[in-house]
């Protein structure tokens, strides 16, 4: 969420976020930082095609058109 975070802020000035971990999140704390995908690449061409920032721009792209189409009553 801390990168996240950053990466929206970048976009949208005082953005600010508070968050309280899920519980689980100590399951995910005991992952490795990185994932190995060498073999999704060399096995079948697989290519990441978001990082966390073109996620972010895409993300806020699509909310912005979303909240342009709302109807307000």
């Amino acid at each position: 969420p801390k990168e996240l975070a950053e990466a929206i802020r970048s976009e949208i000035d005082g953005f600010s976020i508070q968050y309280e971990p899920d519980f689980r999140n100590k399951i995910a704390r005991s992952w490795p930082d990185s994932l190995n995908d060498s073999t999704a690449h060399k096995d079948w061409g697989w290519k990441a095609q978001y990082d966390i920032d073109k996620l972010v721009e895409v993300m806020l792209t699509e909310l912005r058109k979303k909240k342009a189409e709302a109807v307000t009553f």
